[in-house]
């Protein structure tokens, strides 16, 4: 055979077929389509996310690649301003085999990771196509967090609250007694 490049990526192959007395020349133009880098992306929740339970998260996460998701991960780290922790990333299969598009609602069970108010849970996705013939490329979301309300949180909240609403019922009263007053 003879391989002729006759433009970037294009590939002319002949073949010589040898068949008794007559030889057959056959040509093929090879054009090899490149393979473009999966995009993963988190479109919720946000960046930033303070919880007040460890209910389920769901989590809306987009896939567009060529060949389609061979393997979704789901990365996570634990950190807490009140505790040292020098905890490693844990990951965890999340999705197999999906198509070159997709949006998927994820429920992630928070309650298995053993956190507790007032700590910070670091994620992200990071996913794998199925390109057999180059190797899987990989690709990777930003890190998220999920801040979990600590209790001082939640009760200085709710403190606010309780004088934003003692506020209102005194401007309230005071209206009433100027009401009173002119009547």
């Amino acid at each position: 055979y003879k391989k002729q490049i006759l433009k970037q990526d294009s590939f002319l192959f002949v073949a010589k077929d040898f068949d008794g007395e007559r030889i057959k020349f056959v040509s093929q133009l090879i054009t090899p389509i490149s393979d473009e880098k999966p995009i993963l992306k988190i479109l919720f929740p946000s960046k930033q996310t303070n919880l007040e339970s460890l209910n389920p998260i769901e989590i809306l996460l987009q896939g567009i690649d060529d060949y389609g998701f061979k393997t979704v991960l789901i990365e996570w780290k634990i950190s807490s301003s009140d505790i040292s922790l020098n905890q490693a990333s844990e990951q965890d299969t999340v999705l197999v085999n999906q198509e070159a598009v997709f949006q998927k609602i994820i429920s992630w069970e928070l309650a298995r990771l053993h956190v507790f108010p007032g700590m910070d849970i670091h994620y992200r996705f990071i996913g794998f196509d199925n390109n057999a013939i180059d190797g899987a490329s990989r690709t990777e979301t930003d890190w998220q967090i999920l801040h979990l309300r600590s209790m001082e949180e939640i009760f200085a909240e709710l403190n606010k609250k309780q004088q934003e609403i003692k506020n209102e019922i005194s401007e309230i009263l005071t209206e009433r007694q100027k009401i009173t007053q002119r009547l």
